[in-house]
């Protein structure tokens, strides 16, 4: 089987760029490019806006405040970074809030770093930028992040109308990487954390007191070429569709990567919009998509009527 070649392109950084063609074509690259790096590590982030930098929250907020406020230190309004016997205002609440809940293993949380990437799971805004061991964890992020930004409501059928593709980005770990005191890995493994272990989850800080993003933080350091941004096309939810199919069929949905009620509730809602597609959670009725997104709504109903009874 012959694979077309990708439109590859160096961007100003030194980071490669790969834009692919369609979801298809993203499964190609990945198995052609990443099968020629055995023993390399890699980290992976999805991002639902090709166009977002590789920043933490923390990171965000900070910008944020320094174009409000040019003047002020946007790192000290948020509390010690550098000083890690104290916390910052988010953590501070954060471990305040969490006391005496059930489950919480808050114990064994002994660093600052452990207490961020437990809370980063939860939605907390720490300096950590998570990452996944797995490419295709990467998508389903993103891909999930497009749907549920294109459809709030639970009424009404996700619906994918930009054109701009998702991205997700590429981090080749290695031994340069790391510099004491701007930037490093974080990977908590001394506490058992079933949502970090199934994502196969991981994080990096960076900390610095001019770069906010990991890609201009590293073209600095003239090593940005350990990263690289594959751009995969959504044109429309049939395109977005197919991909989570296929992502379902590597069991990577709502449920197994949010392994908890909260997961098992997101995936019961989104299974009865996406059921024409074939998903496993009540019985099967048709496979990959086919025709208009329109065309899958307009047979939703009927659908659920056969399969009931009604």
């Amino acid at each position: 089987m012959s694979i077309a070649l990708p439109n590859i392109r160096s961007r100003s950084s030194g980071a490669l760029e790969i834009q692919c063609k369609s979801w298809d074509d993203f499964i190609q690259q990945l198995r052609l490019l990443e099968a020629n790096r055995p023993g390399v590590g890699t980290l992976y982030r999805g991002h639902s806006n090709h166009q977002w930098k590789l920043s933490s929250p923390w990171e965000r907020l900070c910008d944020h405040y320094k174009r409000v406020h040019p003047q002020a230190d946007a790192r000290k309004i948020f509390g010690p970074i550098e000083d890690t016997s104290k916390d910052d205002l988010f953590l501070s609440v954060f471990k305040e809030q969490v006391k005496g809940m059930p489950g919480m293993p808050i114990d064994m949380l002994n660093t600052r770093q452990d207490w961020w990437a437990f809370g980063r799971h939860f939605g907390l805004i720490t300096p950590l930028l998570d990452w996944s061991q797995s490419p295709f964890i990467a998508a389903f992020f993103a891909l999930q992040d497009r749907l549920l930004s294109k459809s709030n409501l639970p009424e009404r059928p996700p619906s994918m109308t930009s054109d701009e593709p998702i991205a997700v980005w590429r981090l080749h770990v290695y031994h340069k990487l790391p510099r004491k005191g701007e930037f490093n890995y974080v990977s908590n493994s001394n506490y058992e954390f079933h949502r970090q272990r199934i994502q196969l989850g991981s994080f990096t800080h960076l900390d610095h007191s001019k770069y906010t993003d990991l890609e201009s933080y590293l073209e600095s350091r003239q090593l940005a070429q350990g990263l690289c941004k594959y751009t995969v096309p959504c044109p429309s939810a049939n395109e977005a569709n197919l991909a989570l199919s296929d992502l379902d069929r590597m069991n990577i949905h709502s449920a197994t990567v949010f392994p908890d009620a909260q997961g098992a509730a997101m995936y019961a809602n989104q299974a009865m919009y996406w059921f024409p597609l074939g998903l496993k959670v009540v019985g099967t009725i048709g496979g990959r998509v086919t025709g208009s997104i329109q065309e899958m709504n307009s047979n939703f109903l009927a659908d659920m009527l056969k399969l009931y009874d009604v």
